[in-house]
């Protein structure tokens, strides 16, 4: 049964909405003289919170009913120091969004067999560190065990600039870690051999190609690693190999196709399904729109705000071209301060992009202001070392000052470090599980909510 939200006034009823804002709602109760509230939980926090609530005469309202969660104590003397009517409390069943997201998730992949996954990740390890091996040997180094080569003389041979330092500063600890080099403190020496490259690249596009995805996006990663001293030498851009003359065929092969990213969409997609209604959502460094693609078939026609974001006019351009003209479009730099009011929006989707933050923590600290108190906030990331991303999009990235930066520059940060950096709200899924088939590809979806008693800043 759905719940009519509504002032009431003189046997009369004054239609509320949930997406109305508070302002608007106090306004109104003032306005008719209400007697009668009856509201979403998180629309009366808001109503707390409002700048105009102590300004405005709600003497003649009796009784206020919000459905919802139960009530912080925070959350119930807010609303008792405001409203003197008697505070009428519904309990909404909450949905067990963890497991929902999870079901579906499941669903839209099918079985997913772990020795697959192994047989993919171990090829794929071998042929890009390979790979990595074979560019420094062409440009001359490691030829004899007993050359050491310090990290000064690597980036010179390489001829990398400043800007790829930090790259192969990655490489080499991966290397060693390996056992390709090895070290002493006094430099690098070579290791062991690197075997057959083409048979590790075909190991790895055959076992990808056996229910993981599109082979296109091996094929993407061997053109990358056919690129390699270029890409080191910053003569071939990273960005012109994942959209060669302008398509986005490659772009689809990574963000859409691949099994992690339909896993992580589908559940996107069922949370938004799970949300109520009317939904604002804002999508952050929407992108090539896969994820988008995925939402907006989950909301169908139901009444929403939907702002589509990216740091990237090209993005936004295309977007604008393929997608509904009723979304809104702004560009978005992460690394700035938010274009938006705060407490705006009920759900916001970060799907692969914050990685890109120079700052992760001031990133989602000021993501988390934007959500309206109970609203959630949907991040996907990689949440450990990809070596294949160490020969393509790392050389796109931008090089960090948070947690990151600390571990000897790591690309991604670990589950345990985002579940610290988003702390400070209310964790309801981490997908996939750790014992999940898909657990060993390393992306991970992290569902927070905002405390419905957040105060604002």
């Amino acid at each position: 049964m759905t719940t009519s939200f509504a002032a009431i006034a003189e046997g009369s009823e004054h239609p509320i909405s949930p997406d109305d804002s508070p302002a608007r709602v106090l306004a109104l109760l003032e306005r008719v003289r209400a007697t009668g509230l009856t509201v979403p939980s998180a629309l009366l926090w808001r109503l707390c919170d409002d700048p105009s609530a102590p300004l405005t005469d709600l003497s003649t309202l009796r009784t206020v009913t919000h459905h919802g969660p139960p009530p912080s104590a925070a959350d119930a003397a807010r609303a008792a120091e405001l409203f003197t009517a008697e505070l009428i409390h519904v309990a909404v069943a909450e949905t067990d969004l963890s497991s929902a997201l999870s079901v579906a998730a499941d669903e839209a992949v099918g079985p997913v067999d772990p020795a697959v996954v192994d047989a993919f990740l171990t090829a794929l390890d071998e042929a890009v560190l390979g790979s990595m091996v074979r560019s420094l040997r062409a440009a001359g180094l490691f030829q004899g065990e007993k050359v050491a080569q310090s990290t000064d003389q690597i980036r010179a041979a390489l001829g990398a600039p400043p800007a790829h330092h930090r790259v192969l500063d990655r490489w080499l600890r991966a290397l060693v870690g390996n056992g390709y080099l090895t070290t002493d403190g006094s430099g690098f020496r070579a290791g062991r051999a690197i075997g057959d490259l083409d048979d590790a690249w075909q190991r790895a596009r055959a076992a990808w190609a056996s229910g993981l995805g599109s082979p296109t996006f091996v094929d993407y990663l061997r053109s990358n690693a056919d690129h390699l001293d270029a890409l080191v030498r910053g003569e071939q851009e990273a960005t012109y190999l994942l959209f060669p003359q302008g398509r986005t065929d490659l772009a689809d092969a990574v963000y859409r196709e691949t099994i992690t990213a339909r896993y992580l969409n589908a559940a996107i997609a069922a949370l938004v399904q799970e949300l109520p209604r009317p939904l604002r959502v804002l999508e952050v460094g929407a992108g090539t729109g896969a994820t988008t693609d995925a939402v907006l078939a989950a909301i169908g026609v139901a009444p929403t705000e939907y702002v589509f974001t990216d740091v990237s006019a090209y993005f936004l351009s295309i977007a604008r071209e393929r997608l509904p003209e009723w979304l809104k479009y702004e560009r978005y730099d992460i690394d700035a301060a938010p274009p938006f009011e705060p407490r705006r929006f009920d759900l916001i989707i970060c799907a692969g992009v914050l990685n890109n933050a120079r700052n992760a923590d001031r990133t989602v600290a000021g993501l988390v202001e934007l959500l309206t108190p109970g609203g959630h906030l949907v991040i996907t990331e990689p949440t450990r070392e990809h070596y294949e991303i160490l020969i393509s999009q790392a050389f796109m990235m931008t090089a960090a000052e948070d947690a990151r930066d600390a571990d000897d520059g790591a690309m991604f940060l670990t589950r345990a470090q985002w579940l610290d950096i988003l702390g400070e709200t209310e964790t309801v899924a981490v997908l996939p599980a750790e014992e999940h088939p898909l657990a060993p590809l390393g992306q991970r979806l992290f569902l927070v909510r905002r405390h419905l008693s957040a105060p604002p800043r």
